[in-house]
Parts: structure tokens; sequence; C-alpha cells
């Protein structure tokens, strides 16, 4: 295809020319392809985010931010070079093929700037989730079972002083102190990890990941099992039925 055929058949690779110039048709055609091409750029975006965490990209790229002098203007510098040969490749009039691969290839080098930004974003707020499990640990859901460990045990008292047996009630308050202690050790430990702050960008990182993740899952898995034991009116916090309005 040649350049006189390509602009026949493409009105609007010239760039010089004005859509608003063109007729309502064309305005309208314009406007909606160009906002489905925004959108694919979107989606393709989170594509390669995923893709750039998946491959376990975060942590180079914090390390070499973290330690190569002039890192940032590094990048920048080749985010430039990269979006010049993008926009040369999306003005092509060659083919469209071209145009999209230019196109594609901004939207990479734009998502990869975003994985250390991404990066600092997650394990940070990892950090504040933490924290905010601790703190309902503390101060609400282990002052519930503690409650409820009692009356298990004033129940069990009360049916021994009366000459009586509940072995379901006895199994049920090993298991319940069991999970209490349990409930207790892990939110001590995971107070423990959350004030590591030594080390590189890229050591926080995998600390955070190796460690403080593991951790959170484990005390998110006793605290759901305690829940599922503890009585509706002791249980401090909205149930998910509560939380969707469902009696």
């Amino acid at each position: 295809m040649n350049s006189a055929d390509y602009l026949a058949d493409n009105p609007y690779a010239r760039f010089g020319d004005l859509a608003v110039n063109a007729t309502e048709d064309s305005r309208r055609t314009f406007i909606r392809k160009t906002y489905i091409h925004l959108m694919l750029a979107v989606y393709a975006f989170i594509a390669f985010e995923w893709l750039f965490f998946a491959m376990g990209l975060e942590a180079p790229a914090l390390r070499f931010i973290a330690t190569m002098p002039m890192g940032w203007l590094l990048v920048m510098g080749a985010f430039f070079l990269v979006s010049v040969v993008a926009d040369r490749w999306a003005r092509s009039d060659t083919s469209r093929g071209m145009q999209y691969a230019g196109l594609m290839l901004y939207v990479a080098a734009e998502a990869l700037i975003f994985v250390p930004l991404l990066a600092l974003a997650k394990f940070k707020t990892i950090n504040i989730e933490g924290q905010l499990m601790v703190l309902m640990a503390n101060r609400y859901i282990l002052p519930a079972a503690l409650e409820y460990q009692k009356q298990i045990g004033q129940s069990v008292a009360a049916v021994k002083a009366g000459g009586g047996a509940s072995p379901s009630a006895k199994k049920l308050l090993s298991k319940y102190t069991k999970l209490v202690d349990a409930f207790r050790s892990q939110t001590d430990a995971l107070t423990v990890l959350l004030d590591h702050s030594g080390g590189s960008a890229e050591k926080h990182a995998k600390f955070m990941r190796d460690k403080v993740v593991p951790a959170m899952t484990k005390l998110r898995e006793t605290g759901d099992t305690i829940e599922t034991l503890t009585p509706h009116g002791l249980w401090p916090l909205p149930t998910y039925r509560e939380m969707l309005f469902v009696k």
C-alpha cells in the first residue's frame, strides 16, 4: 500500500488536519474510536502490570531505584527515548499494525515505570493492614474471645459442681482455648514482624512478602475460626451477613 492509498483509506492519518473540521458523523466516529483505543490501552496497562508482578520484577525494580545513582533520572531518560520511538511508530503511514505497535510499546514502557511505584504502595499498604489487624485483634477480638472462654469454663465448672459431666463442653473449652492462645501468639508475632525496618528497600519488600503476609494470613484464618465459634452477641465486629444487610 502506497502513501496515497493509505491516506485515502485512513482519513485521520493526516495529523495536521483538525477533527473539528470534519463532518458530524466523522467526528462522532473519531471520538468513539478514540475512547475505544483509550480503553484498550488501560486494559493493556493492567495486563502488563500483572505480567511484570507475576514475573517478580518488583524487587529488582526497587533495588535498581534504591542502589543505582541517579536511578530515576536514568529511568526517565530511557522512557523519553522509548516514547519518541513509540510516537514515531504511532504516526507511521506504513501500516496500521505499526501504529498499534507504537501504542503497545508506550503502554509497556509506562507500565514498567509504575512497577517500583506500585511495589512501594503495595508494601506500604501491607504494613498499614498489618497494624490494623494487630489493633483489631488486641482491642476487639481477644477481649471477646476471652469473655466467651470464661463463660465456657464457668459452664463446665457449674456442671461439674452439680455432679454432672459435660464432655462436649470440655471439648469445646479445650478447642477454644487452643485457638485463643494461638491467636494471641500470632498477634504478638505479627507485631514484632511489623517493626522490621532495616536493610534496603528490596530486602524490606522481600521481608514483607515472605514474612509479614504469611503471618497476616495465619492470623486472619485463626480469627475466622474463632468467629465461627463465638456467639453473635459477644462478637464485637460486623459479620459479612450484617455488612450485606442480610438478617
